[in-house]
Order: C-alpha cells, then structure tokens, then sequence
C-alpha cells in the first residue's frame, strides 16, 4: 500500500470536512482513523479524491439527517472505549453524540 497516497487521501478527506463544517456552520470532526480506514477503500476506486469527498459527505450528512440539532458532530472508528459505550448505549454507528 503506498503510504503517501493514503495519506494525501486522509488530506483530502481532513479539507472536505473543514470545508463542510464551515459551509453548516458547527463543528465537524472525522477522526482520522475513520479517515484512513476510508482512504484505503478509496485507492481501489478509479475516481480516487472524488470517491474521497463524496464518502466524507456520507457521513457528515448521515449524522446531520439523523440528529439535525446538535451543535457539533464527531465521527470515529471505533475508539479505544467502543465496546463500553456500546454497552452503555451511548455509541451508535461510529457516531459520537456531542
């Protein structure tokens, strides 16, 4: 895996959640492990940056379309307490509820 493709992929990703929280107006922050984890499906499809972007925007509008209030939204992949959230019923889907 080229690693510096996979991270000028996570780049791409980073500035279209930059440009998306400040076209919605809150606070948006994919962490960069869901960002990675996105950036290796990404090299396996011919659109690359634009498969990128689009994904990113899957996200951001799924959290938006499901909880329209919130101030700030922040999607992981699997963070170090998962198990224990889930259990909780406080981890829903990668998402973190702010």
């Amino acid at each position: 895996m080229d690693k510096e493709k996979l991270m000028a992929l996570v780049g791409v990703g980073l500035d279209e959640t930059e440009r998306l929280s400040q076209e919605l107006g809150r606070p948006i922050d994919v962490d960069r492990s869901a960002l990675v984890m996105l950036a290796r499906i990404t090299m396996h499809q011919p659109d690359g940056e634009d498969y990128m972007r689009a994904h990113v925007r899957i996200l951001v509008e799924d959290m938006v379309r499901r909880f329209p209030d919130r101030p700030a939204y922040k999607y992981e992949y699997e963070p170090p307490d998962a198990d224990e959230r889930r259990q909780a019923g406080q981890f829903h889907s990668g998402m973190s509820l702010l």
